[in-house]
Parts: C-alpha cells; sequence; structure tokens
C-alpha cells in the first residue's frame, strides 16, 4: 500500500538559511536541482522533488515548510513504485555555498532509469555499515544531511506527513511512548534499520521459541513500505499454526489471527483486522520471508556465500525478523531520533 503524505522540512539556526537553487551554475551538493527529477525512497512510496524557476524562495530560520503531494496513476516503473509529484518551492538541505555547522563533502546516489531518464534513490535510514562506502552502495539520503530526527504522522487519513528536522520536538504529548532502538548492524544487517526485539501475540498468546520454552525474540522491523506483516519463514510456520489451533476451537478467524507485537519497554502494536474505513482495503496482510541471509534465514548457500560487512558480528538475540508495516503504524505518530536510537509513539 502506497500513502501520499504532505512534507515538512525544519529548519534550525544550525540549518542553511538561504536557497541556493536560483541558479543552475550555483547549485552545489546537496541542492535539489532545478532541471532535474529527484526521488526520495522513504518507504512509504517514491517521492519525486520537481520545481520550476517561477517558484524559488528563501527559507528562513526554524520556518517549516509544507509541499504538497499530487499522485500520478498512471506512472508506474517496473519496479511498481508510484510517483509523488511535490508541488511547492524548491529548497536546499545542505549547500556547499551555505555557513552551516555540518561538515559535508562529497554527495553519491544511487542511480535508476525511468523511461530513459536518470533518477535517484534517497532512501530515510540514517546510518549504513561504513564497509559499504567503498562498495556500489551509495550513503543514504539522511547521511548525506544534517536532518537527525524524522517523524511519520499517520493519525489523519488523507492527511499524512512526513517530518524532517535537525532535533527533536520538545514536547510529544502526554501519550507518547518510546522504544529504545537497536543497531542490526551488529547482527550483519547491511544498513540500520529502524528497528527493536520484541514478542509477537496471536489471540492474547506469544508465541513459543523453538525449544518450546519461552517467547520467541523477534527482531521488529518499522517499514512503511510493507502493508501489514512479513516475517521469516520460522516465525510465519509457528503464526500460521498457532492461528488455525485458535480457529478450530472456535473463534473466528479475525480473532484466532489478531496478532500484537509486544516491546519490552511494555509498548504494544496490534494489527488491524479487516477493511480500514478510510483507506477502504485490508491492512492485515501476513507474508512470508524465505530468505534473509544478515539473518541467518535462507538457504544454506545463500547464507553461507553473505559476506557481514566489516567482518564477524555479534550473536543474534532473536530466531525472526519481522517487518511491521501499515497495518501496525495506521493512526499512529511515529518519531524517529537517530542520535539517540529511539523512536518515540504517539496514539
Amino acid at each position: 500500500m502506497l500513502l501520499s503524505p504532505q512534507v515538512k522540512v525544519s529548519y534550525s539556526a544550525r540549518n542553511c538559511t538561504r536557497c541556493c537553487a536560483s541558479r543552475k551554475d550555483e547549485l552545489g551538493p546537496g541542492v535539489l536541482s532545478q532541471n532535474r527529477r529527484w526521488f526520495l525512497s522513504v518507504g512509504l512510496g517514491v517521492l519525486r522533488f520537481s520545481s520550476s524557476r517561477a517558484s524559488a524562495r528563501r527559507p528562513t530560520a526554524s520556518q517549516v515548510i509544507p509541499l504538497r503531494w499530487e499522485v500520478s496513476q498512471k506512472t508506474r516503473n517496473r519496479k511498481g513504485y508510484m510517483p509523488w509529484q511535490i508541488l511547492g518551492p524548491p529548497f536546499c538541505w545542505l549547500p556547499s555555498a551555505c555557513e552551516t555547522t555540518v561538515q559535508h563533502t562529497v554527495q553519491r546516489w544511487a542511480a535508476l532509469k525511468e523511461k530513459g531518464s536518470q533518477a535517484v534513490i534517497l532512501t530515510a535510514l540514517k546510518a549504513m555499515h561504513p564497509a559499504l562506502w567503498r562498495s556500489d552502495v551509495k550513503p543514504s539520503f539522511l547521511e548525506q544531511t544534517p536532518f537527525k530526527v524524522l517523524t511519520v504522522d499517520l493519525r489523519h487519513p488523507g492527511r499524512e506527513t512526513l517530518e524532517l528536522a535537525a532535533e527533536k520536538p520538545v514536547a510529544l504529548g502526554e501519550a507518547s511512548r518510546t522504544i529504545k532502538l537497536e543497531d542490526p548492524q551488529r547482527w550483519g544487517d547491511p544498513v540500520k534499520h529502524y528497528c527493536a526485539v520484541a514478542t509477537v501475540r496471536i489471540a492474547g498468546q506469544a508465541i513459543a521459541a523453538t525449544n518450546n520454552v519461552s517467547p520467541r525474540k523477534v527482531l521488529a522491523i518499522f517499514d512503511t513500505g510493507t502493508t501489514g506483516a512479513s516475517m521469516t519463514r520460522g516465525l510465519y510456520d509457528a503464526y500460521l499454526q498457532l492461528a488455525k489451533h485458535n480457529s478450530s476451537s472456535g473463534m473466528s478467524w479475525s480473532q484466532a489471527r489478531r496478532m500484537e507485537v509486544v516491546f519490552d519497554s511494555d509498548v504494544t502494536f496490534e494489527m488491524q483486522r479487516g477493511k480500514h474505513s478510510a483507506y477502504g482495503i485490508g491492512l492485515d496482510l501476513v507474508t512470508p520471508i524465505d530468505e534473509m541471509a544478515w539473518a541467518g534465514v535462507g538457504p544454506s548457500e545463500s547464507i553461507a556465500n553473505y559476506k557481514v560487512p566489516g567482518g564477524a558480528h555479534d550473536e543474534r538475540p532473536f530466531e525472526d525478523v519481522m517487518l511491521m508495516g501499515l497495518g501496525f503504524l495506521v493512526g499512529k505518530k511515529l518519531a524517529v531520533d537517530t542520535v539517540r536510537d529511539e523512536l518515540t509513539v504517539t496514539a
């Protein structure tokens, strides 16, 4: 499922306070060119930056610039991405010509082609393993910007927002809860996904570990690009077996497969069941993942050939990996602090 959020870019005194995109020949690294189209892959889809000279204007300190979105149903590329065109002023996040406390040298992007034209993919992950910098994998979008906090607000259907900021808001509300995020790179993940170790409950019962003694530990990755839940095969088979057992005991299928993800901070996410009243589709799709080599899941040959970035990694404290999608996240506001490694949830 793809949503179309508004985007806000928060500037502070440490950020650029001048727009350097007024002249093509003065563009420095990090400036959105007016004569090119840029793509930002944030899990919610692929975002297309476009601008015109007439719309250029200078952002001021602490200004929040809202950018409107349009979704074109006719322009899908071969990978199924849905381009969203931004209508609004161009902005620069870290142009070399501007005064800033953030040191910046060269920006590199992974090039793609759509209908014969060049484009770039910019991910919303803040960190990738340093060993990858010497390979064909280029630094991510956030790695090359001063932004340290990203906030996805999915509480209001049709008015979803993505906000990028240099620092965390002071007040997040009394209903906010915080989850301490893990760095999966120490377990072999080539990128620093936003994730934490959790347990999974089906109809209120925790899925057991392989030894059937304790609850199964799962690395849950927050992923707005997933509709419901995708999980490695061991967890998927255990989920399906428990759901079928519950159903045979007289529960409705909807109740028998009710899924909750519980984190150590006692924060619980429940997957929505049935058709969403606003989006008109079900968000409770559950699918298996047959191969995830860095997590030790998949054919033995694939796992044996996987090269862990940087060499050896720590022993994994989990059996499976799960992607938590929109079925868990819709109706919530999620703020990721990439410096403190914290995710704050507001209902």
